[in-house]
């Protein structure tokens, strides 16, 4: 009998607790007609934000105990379910963390930690931690190392290697681009 009224109380309460979970997030979401949404974060735990998106976007979240922070999301005009899970992405970038989907469970990691995965599929392609190696023809790579680094982002990788004079970068995609397109256009005949 005992089993039977716990297994009777977690079949209703299972959907009551998420009910009070949506309802509050939905304190700092105001929803609008349309789907649209309007979000209003001051100074608010990042844990609290990663549960209203979650309520919004329906994904799953894995949420590595490193992440805290204090964020601020002020939206002046109405926002797609899209919209505010892009935003949620670029809060993530500002506090040094990362969205990594995979299959669907997005894991949510700081950014030093990106490297111990094998083939990342961040949330954005922009995003998308990516590792390449750009061979020079007429500058020596050690020499560029110290003037790329502070280009780079704080879990960047950056190594010359001598035997080829080529750089190995890795890095989110869009700095790479970027580092790749300064190294072409420094890497001219003198």
């Amino acid at each position: 009998m005992k089993a039977s009224i716990t297994h009777s109380i977690s079949n209703w309460a299972r959907p009551l607790a998420a009910l009070i979970m949506l309802a509050l997030a939905s304190i700092n979401v105001t929803a609008q007609d349309g789907g649209s949404i309007t979000p209003n974060y001051r100074d608010a735990d990042i844990r609290e934000v990663i549960e209203a998106v979650q309520a919004v976007t329906g994904k799953t979240f894995i949420v590595d105990a490193r992440v805290n922070a204090k964020v601020t999301l002020i939206a002046s005009e109405p926002m797609t379910n899209e919209e505010f899970y892009s935003a949620f992405l670029s809060i993530l970038r500002v506090n040094s963390f990362q969205a990594i989907d995979n299959d669907g469970v997005v894991k949510i990691i700081p950014d030093a930690q990106t490297r111990t995965y094998a083939s990342p599929t961040c949330a954005r392609e922009a995003d998308a931690i990516t590792t390449t190696v750009l061979r020079l023809e007429n500058i020596n790579a050690a020499q560029l190392v110290p003037v790329m680094r502070p280009l780079m982002s704080t879990s960047a990788h950056l190594a010359a290697v001598q035997s080829s004079n080529a750089l190995i970068v890795s890095d989110n995609s869009a700095n790479v681009q970027r580092i790749r397109y300064l190294i072409r256009l420094s890497d001219r005949p003198v």
